[in-house]
């Protein structure tokens, strides 16, 4: 075993034993002195101090860790009656972050068990959403902290971001890559501007209910960037058969992740405006609007739905165009009428359209949650 020797210190020749001394040095206990027989090694007494949020790291003869170390238990052979302090490490937990549907990374973060410390401010990132703090479960179950939040932690664990969907974001169409603001009412997240892609769908010159066609509002091709296309019910449809649920569950030629609105689905839409001057509050853009009850309302544009003055495509005409729009929905009236959306200059309501699916209308398209 080790030998312990003295330091700038005569011994006793008649000497026969040595006391080693224990001392806490911070911590808590009682340990009883042990006796050292001269010239034999033997083992030390086991540490049985303990020290709130640090772990036993051996024995220095020095209390700030200066002097010679010995490990707990250590064979010895003891020189001199010494004094052994408790070497203390203090415990430490991880945090590590998740981004939990976000991108970006963050490095984890070591606490101190017992010492207060700030979370690391969030970095990552979710398109249309805004960050709202972080959970120790993923569906935000668990217990919540703030970002920058102060926190004594007590063991390791993962934090997982939450977000909070924007009222407003944007997506991009993957089949034209065609981008489109978009805006959450209620519980729908709906498209914010009117459909413009081209796909399959042939331009009409005629009316038809048989022919999938797409129409320019106004009869005019420079109004496809703001307007979108007016499209007839078989284009809108796209070959699906007409659906009254909630949702719909009919994608027709909206974009992948997304579905033509049902006529229930129009109706949560009014319910969520709370069923007044719903027209105004979907309308947007008041300079395209023709003066009248629907643009001088007070609600005007307030839901960020922005629906425009589009017109309607009928039968080799192009009425309507800066007085109303119409919309379709995913549930047909009969076998010859789709039902729908209208909004007009000179009412505040936003009213159910019985429209001949020969009609060129525009499109909203609801996301898929």
């Amino acid at each position: 075993g080790q030998s312990v020797r003295p330091v700038c210190q005569a011994q006793n020749s008649n000497t026969t034993s040595y006391n080693v001394t224990f001392d806490a040095n911070g911590g808590t206990g009682t340990m009883q002195a042990q006796t050292f027989t001269v010239g034999e090694a033997q083992a030390l007494a086991t540490n049985t101090f303990t020290k709130e949020n640090y772990t036993f790291a051996g024995w220095n003869t020095a209390a700030d860790g200066s002097g010679s170390a010995y490990t707990d238990g250590q064979s010895i052979t003891a020189t001199e009656n010494m004094t052994l302090y408790a070497q203390w490490t203090p415990i430490t937990y991880t945090v590590t972050f998740n981004s939990n549907g976000g991108t970006g990374t963050m490095n984890f973060q070591t606490f101190t068990a017992g010492t207060a410390q700030a979370l690391t401010a969030n970095t990552f990132t979710k398109e249309n959403y805004t960050f709202a703090g972080w959970n120790t479960a993923a569906d935000g179950s668990g217990t919540a902290y703030t970002d920058g939040q102060s926190i004594t932690v007590s063991e390791s664990m993962t934090l997982y971001a939450q977000w909070e969907e924007s009222q407003f974001g944007s997506f991009i169409d993957t089949r034209d890559g065609n981008e489109y603001a978009t805006v959450k009412i209620g519980e729908q997240t709906w498209m914010a501007e009117n459909l413009r892609y081209v796909g399959n769908v042939s331009m009409g010159s005629m009316a038809s209910s048989a022919i999938a066609y797409r129409y320019y509002p106004s009869n005019n091709a420079s109004n496809v960037s703001t307007y979108g296309y007016l499209y007839n019910w078989t284009a809108a449809m796209n070959g699906s058969s007409s659906s009254s649920a909630n949702p719909s569950g009919v994608q027709g030629i909206c974009p992948n992740g997304w579905h033509l609105p049902s006529n229930d689905e129009w109706t949560q839409l009014r319910d969520a405006l709370d069923n007044t001057d719903v027209g105004p509050k979907l309308a947007g853009s008041a300079e395209l609007w023709v003066s009248g009850t629907l643009s001088g309302n007070s609600s005007f544009g307030t839901s960020g739905f922005n629906a425009l003055p589009s017109g309607a495509y009928m039968t080799d005409q192009y009425p309507y165009f800066g007085e109303a729009t119409y919309f379709w929905s995913a549930t047909e009236n009969d076998s010859d009428n789709g039902l729908g959306r209208s909004l007009r200059y000179n009412s505040t309501g936003c009213s159910v359209l019985m429209g001949g699916k020969q009609q060129g209308y525009s499109i909203r398209c609801v996301r898929n949650d």
